[in-house]
């Protein structure tokens, strides 16, 4: 098993669209360096061997290149920890066709933006699933005030 880390190391980009108007996230908020992300990893006794970095902006990076370079055919677990619905949109058009009965989606900031449906995470996840006629996603853990997962499961 690997595990993969996408990040801007920059923080968030400059909110657009639906994004653009929320005043809690701005361009490179969050910002943390390679370095610092893997020492954090180290301290935690995590197998630096087994993580796969992919730095650069999600548009950039999630995307069928980066699926054939490494080889990527089935996630297991996929933490989205996108902030911003633009964001959100991009991971979950990657991600799609590595779903496999059980993967486990977890959006780390699901109930951000007070909870609104309309907006992050939920509505990027809410439309997508709309075109997912194949699956289900059934609501599966909360964890602490703003995350949320769901298990993905084949229609029968």
């Amino acid at each position: 098993m690997r595990f993969f880390a996408f990040d801007s190391f920059r923080g968030l980009p400059q909110p657009m669209g639906l994004d653009a108007g929320t005043h809690t996230f701005f361009n490179g908020k969050f910002t943390a360096s390679a370095e610092a992300f893997a020492g954090a990893l180290r301290n935690r006794n995590v197998m630096m061997s087994k993580v796969c970095v992919v730095p650069g902006w999600f548009e950039d990076t999630c995307t069928s290149t980066t699926t054939q370079d490494f080889q990527m055919k089935e996630a297991a677990i996929v933490h989205i920890d996108c902030d911003l619905y633009e964001s959100a949109k991009t991971v979950l058009r990657f991600i799609t066709p590595l779903l496999v009965e059980g993967t486990v989606l977890n959006f780390d900031d699901w109930f951000c933006f007070r909870g609104n449906p309309s907006l992050g995470e939920q509505r990027a996840f809410r439309e997508w699933s709309l075109t997912m006629a194949d699956w289900t996603f059934t609501e599966y853990q909360k964890e602490g005030p703003f995350c949320n997962s769901f298990i993905a499961n084949r229609r029968s």
